[in-house]
């Protein structure tokens, strides 16, 4: 799974129209602020991945999440949870960047700041899922040698990328 992969099944119809109906914003200004919070999002999950103080919470969190299932995205996202999802944005964007971003894609595209939050908290549980699945599977194919930044790496790229975090992640995911 890389960037596009996760790009096209977050933008895709089931899930921008589950984000909708859960924020009251219309599916195109979904579609619209996902595209500018997504590689923002992914920025953010590789500083944590790489960071010495935040690589391990990271992992954990990827561990805890990638055990969700998001087969069904509308259930999903039906059942979000988004006050965890605002943790989760607040980790990966900064207490301070969550607001800013809010507030220049608000600029950017006239949906209310307050909207563009609830479609980040909703959305964040749903990537970190979908990273969690990934570490998970590189995890299954090579335990003894994990890389949270090169799983993290991998989804930009995809394939994995030498890092320097070894096997953090090597027992959490068996």
């Amino acid at each position: 799974m890389d960037f596009s992969s996760i790009l096209n099944t977050i933008m895709g119809s089931d899930s921008v129209s589950s984000l909708s109906n859960l924020t009251g914003t219309s599916e195109k200004d979904v579609s619209g602020v996902l595209s500018s919070v997504l590689p923002l999002f992914m920025n953010g999950a590789q500083g944590q991945a790489t960071n010495a103080e935040t690589a391990q919470s990271f992992a954990n969190a990827l561990a805890s999440h990638g055990k969700d299932d998001f087969s069904d995205l509308s259930s999903f996202l039906g059942n979000v949870d988004m006050d965890d999802g605002a943790k989760i944005v607040e980790h990966l964007l900064g207490k301070d960047g969550a607001a800013t971003a809010a507030n220049n894609i608000s600029a950017q595209s006239g949906v209310s700041a307050g909207s563009i939050s609830s479609i980040l908290s909703a959305t964040a549980p749903l990537l970190m899922s979908m990273m969690g699945k990934q570490a998970t599977q590189e995890a299954n194919d090579a335990p003894d040698n994990i890389d949270l930044g090169g799983i993290v790496g991998s989804l930009f790229s995809g394939g994995k990328e030498a890092g320097g975090l070894g096997d953090l992640l090597s027992g959490l995911f068996k």
